[in-house]
Order: C-alpha cells, then structure tokens, then sequence
C-alpha cells in the first residue's frame, strides 16, 4: 500500500492509552509554546461524539481527574527535568460539536443567538454527529449520529483509484491528493479533479441520507409537530468534504466555520472561560 497514516477510531476510543497520550502531547505543546509547566489546569474541557457522550462522559471526568505526568520540551528540561506533573482541579466534558456551537455565537455576539434553534453537522472519521441546541442550551434528545464519515467517502476514492491504476493507497494518501488535487506516486503525478467528483457525489448521498435521520428526530412527542431549525452550522475536519452538498441543502441560514477544524476546540476554550468566570 502507497503511504503512510493510520486512524486508531473505536467505541471506547476515550478510554484508550492512546486518547490520554493524545491529551498528554497537547499539554506538552502547550508548555512549548508557552515556555512554562503547567503546573496546575483548572479546568480541563474535553469532548466526545454524541453517540457515546451519555455512556462514557462520567468515565472521562473521572480518567482526567488526577495529576498528569508530562514530558517536559526540550528548552524547559534544563530547569524542571525530564518530566513536569500537571494537577487537574475540574473536567468539564461536552458533546464535541457544542464547541462550534459555542464558538459561533461567541463570533455572532449577538443576543438572537441565544434565541434561536441551532444544528450543528460535525462530520468525523467513522460517523457524522449532529447536534440541536436552542441558543446554548444542548437539546440531547434531538440531537445523534449517522453512519457515513469522511472514511465512507475515502474509501469510495479509494476503490475508484484503485480500479483505475491498480495501485492501492491508504485513506491519508486519499484525504492529501483531494485536497490538493493531485498526488505523487511512484514516481509518477496522478491528477485527482476526477476522483473529487467521485467524494462530492459520496458525500451528497451521505447528506441525503443524514437529512432523512435527522428530520425523524425533529418532532415534539407532545404536539407532533416538527421543530424549526433557524440555523445550521457545519464544522469538524471534514468539512471540506460536506460544504458544497450542505450548501444546496440549506440555500439559507448556512454558515461554515472559518477553520472547521479548530471550531471545537475553540468552543471548549470559550466554556472553559465561562467556567472560569462563575458564567456557568
């Protein structure tokens, strides 16, 4: 197989050394940038995807409620040694497109956002979250996750290419030569514009499919009438892949993240803020 990259994506993926060693390496640039150990975190704000946020939010507190040993950079090793211990007072975890929620009415900072019904579509890996809040304020019932990831849309790249060219190449190798639209391989540049029509028309069917789930969802058990959504709102690393049959979908009040893929974490630092404050 050409290239290199994997995606270690599972049900207890929060529960896995790797998802603490992911914690861990963030804390460590974190230090690095700051030139400083973080030596006490008041307020670590973590997510999870919606499918699993109710089932393993009270395990992820409790996983990151203790002291962290973190590697110490380079430039800091001299003073603290090969290691700093970060004590974590409060964990704080969210379903993870509530971040971008978050972060948009953070950037809208507007008193209508707070009254409006937003859907967040958060395209991941294995599966697309959803998210319906009214202003900020998760409505968890109505909200899920559908089958049908950036890796549904790889993978149909994938055998196309592999039809074409009998070469088979991993889905990081995919994910770049979309991008960028082409790619280097073996010695020989292969030009992706075709195979991104083969993505748009994968992911256009996924949103079809997306939509009808979560229309099924948007009914008040009481009345039987749906629920109004005033505005969707797409993020995640898969963004790229989803805007353009999102943006057909909803000819309205669509808007996409600039920088989807920081648009969750932005969120968390802005709750984090608001923790940190008594505002919530």
């Amino acid at each position: 197989m050409a290239g290199e990259g994997t995606n270690e994506l599972h049900g207890d993926y929060s529960g896995s050394d790797s998802y603490e060693a992911l914690v861990i390496g963030a804390l460590h640039y974190i230090a690095k940038t700051e030139g400083m150990t973080l030596d006490l975190i008041d307020f670590l704000v973590l997510g999870l995807p919606v499918s699993n946020f109710s089932q393993k939010k009270d395990a992820l507190v409790k996983r990151f409620s203790k002291n962290l040993q973190i590697p110490n950079p380079a430039s800091l090793k001299p003073i603290y040694g090969p290691n700093f211990a970060s004590s974590i007072k409060k964990v704080a975890v969210l379903p993870q497109p509530m971040g971008s929620m978050l972060h948009y009415i953070e950037l809208e900072n507007n008193s209508e956002a707070f009254d409006k019904t937003h859907l967040v579509i958060d395209p991941g890996y294995l599966t697309v979250d959803w998210f319906i809040s009214k202003g900020a304020k998760a409505v968890l019932e109505r909200s899920g996750a559908f089958n049908g990831g950036v890796s549904a849309i790889l993978n149909e790249v994938g055998k196309a290419f592999l039809k074409d060219t009998r070469i088979l190449i991993n889905e990081y190798v995919i994910d770049t030569a979309l991008r960028n639209g082409y790619a280097n391989l073996m010695g020989k540049r292969y030009d992706f514009a075709p195979y991104r029509i083969i993505a748009e028309r994968k992911a256009l069917s996924i949103i079809s499919l997306l939509l009808t789930e979560i229309n099924s969802h948007q009914v008040d058990r009481s009345s039987g009438s749906a629920i109004s959504i005033d505005n969707v709102i797409l993020t995640g690393g898969g963004a790229t892949f989803f805007e353009k049959p999102m943006r057909e979908q909803f000819p309205g009040h669509f808007t996409v993240l600039n920088e989807p893929v920081m648009g969750n974490v932005k969120g968390y630092l802005e709750f984090g803020k608001r923790l940190a404050m008594h505002l919530i």
